[in-house]
């Protein structure tokens, strides 16, 4: 994403809000834009991540790209009354038909293997390259090229680029080694390639057969000076880090004996809390007024449909229910603290209930309701109006401790969001943070008290012992961690590029106003802005991040004032 210092977005709300900027305008109309889910799989259903898709429309040829998530999942915001054409890795797949028709959400699963033939796709619309000769092509097959480079010590090479050009018109690829040295590629069949490394052009020929459908290739290489520097480092980082490993032990075998007490302590705070939060007592209690949800689905006493809510992110009210009475009688049905609510389909974002629900009906009454939840899967994406939930079942003590907190102190926010992450997908609880210190610091040390079981009854030498093991492992595989960008500073941000942007809206009441930032997906990426009690009356909230740290082509830009998502800004 290339942002200028001296860019400034100014949003505005309007009768229909549009934005003003240096790339000109842009109206917001959510009437003439449909969002489109594409999962990769192989040839087994297993997700295929990293990989290129685009969208290419068929009327005037603008590609939309992204590559895929860990669990081979993409999501393109694109316009409506149009065609286009899939493609991974540049080949084509399918045909979309997007239709004039507004609020639009298409979920798609493509199945990609290596043997995909191009000319097996003459049901589909018309691909064509520039300057391509479409009559060349006719029963050109695809074969996989993998290679490995090495240099002369029998070393594999890590993050060298390679260019496979094709002699006959020119074309070429660039891939990159992985950290074994390996480096793969799809390329039409029955043609002669010329491969060049960095330090090595023309570095040797290749001829592919014709059906040919995989190659394994070796090549020798001295390989860049940086990159041998790299290497060299990382053996001595390996060496330093067994040499600590060696020091540690000892220390972790007398600390081990000295803070038998202080485990005990902690195990008896964990008892306590649990208690507090998760008393069964009042579960029983409301189950002796009222009906669980589960239970009064399996009785078929009412209908239940579930859908996610685009108006929300994923840790306000992201869930809305609709539940239909199907007795003569009045009943009254209860969701729980802690319930899980699972998504048709599975690439979508599970939640769990933050806040308990007791629904009264009147006999044959329906009711729609917004669910205050959270999300329990990071990675998946943000619920959306096309997708459909169905009642799952409770999560653990750990979960529905959390979630009661929640409701107790009215923590409905992002800081409980990475908080119930830390149990749901394993994040540090370094992660827990935001503009409010306090509440954070509370949350932060109930779950620290809810892992006493598995982080605190280790010592700080055990603790220091496990990372200095993982970083070895790491240093063995070559893996160097990036910035971790949720672990930045919230009060104090160092931007080196510094963009940003504001809004400008009305507010009826003295409000709670928050500004979060969300990748593509729709997931949270952090908070921007944060005021507690604005003031009645028509303000300007001024936004900024770095763009040096968070690189994503595209991010959204939420104003929530009181827990609602008022408006958006796509930048």
């Amino acid at each position: 994403m290339k942002i200028h210092n001296t860019i400034r977005l100014v949003f505005s709300l309007f009768l229909l809000f549009q934005v003003q900027s240096v790339f000109g305008q842009i109206s917001y109309d959510s009437d003439s834009i449909a969002t489109v889910y594409i999962k990769i799989v192989d040839a087994n259903k297993l997700p295929i991540p990293n990989i290129k898709v685009q969208l290419k429309a068929v009327s005037t040829n603008k590609i939309f790209e992204h590559k895929s998530n860990r669990i081979g999942n993409t999501q393109f915001i694109v316009p409506i009354n149009e065609k286009y054409n899939i493609l991974v890795n540049g080949d084509l797949m399918e045909v979309l038909n997007i239709p004039l028709k507004n609020y639009q959400s298409i979920t798609k699963q493509i199945k990609y293997t290596q043997e995909f033939k191009q000319d097996d796709a003459s049901n589909i619309a018309e691909h064509k390259e520039p300057n391509q000769n479409t009559d060349a092509n006719v029963g050109i097959t695809n074969c996989t090229i993998e290679i490995l480079l090495k240099n002369k010590q029998n070393i594999p090479l890590v993050g060298e680029e390679i260019r496979i050009e094709n002699k006959g018109n020119g074309s070429s690829k660039t891939i990159s080694t992985n950290t074994k040295g390996m480096a793969t590629v799809t390329i039409p069949d029955a043609t002669t390639y010329m491969i060049n490394l960095k330090k090595s052009a023309n570095h040797s020929t290749l001829f592919i057969e014709k059906d040919e459908r995989y190659h394994k290739l070796e090549l020798i290489y001295e390989g860049t000076a940086q990159l041998l520097k790299i290497e060299q480092e990382r053996r001595a980082l390996i060496q330093k880090l067994r040499e600590e490993q060696v020091k540690l032990q000892a220390e972790v075998t007398k600390e081990k004996k000295d803070n038998e007490a202080l485990r005990l302590e902690m195990k008896l705070d964990r008892e306590r809390v649990v208690k507090e939060y998760l008393d069964f007592s009042n579960l029983t209690n409301d189950l002796k007024a009222h009906l669980s949800i589960a239970q009064a689905i399996s009785k078929k006493l009412i209908t239940f449909k579930g859908h996610g809510n685009s108006h929300s992110t994923h840790y306000l009210s992201p869930l809305i229910i609709v539940v239909k009475n199907n007795t003569p009688n009045s009943i009254s049905i209860l969701i729980e603290n802690g319930r899980k609510f699972l998504s048709e389909p599975n690439i979508t974002q599970n939640l769990i209930v933050v806040k308990k629900v007791i629904i009264d009906l009147k006999p044959n009454e329906t009711k729609t309701l917004e669910i205050a939840s959270m999300c329990i899967q990071h990675d998946n994406d943000c619920p959306s109006e096309e997708v459909s939930y169905k009642v799952g079942d409770m999560a653990n003590d750990n979960m529905i401790t959390l979630s009661r907190c929640i409701e107790k102190y009215e923590y409905n926010n992002s800081i409980a969001q990475y908080a119930m992450w830390v149990f749901s997908d394993a994040f540090s609880i370094d992660y827990i943070a935001g503009y409010n210190d306090k509440e954070s610091e509370i949350i932060k040390n109930l779950v620290e008290t809810l892992l006493s079981d598995n982080l605190f009854h280790k010592s700080n030498a055990e603790r220091k012992m496990e990372s200095i093991t993982n970083e070895l492992e790491e240093a063995k595989l070559a893996v160097f961690k990036p910035i971790d960008t949720r672990l930045i500073n919230f009060n104090n941000p160092q931007y080196k590029t510094k963009v940003g942007g504001n809004f400008t809206y009305e507010i009826s009441k003295t409000s709670e106003v928050m500004i979060a930032m969300f990748n593509m997906q729709g997931i949270l990426v952090r908070e921007l802005y944060y005021n507690p009690s604005v003031a009645r009356g028509k303000h300007v909230f001024d936004f900024a991040f770095d763009a040096s740290i968070y690189t994503d082509p595209q991010y959204y830009f939420k104003l929530i004032v009181d827990n609602k998502v008022k408006l958006t800004l796509k930048q």
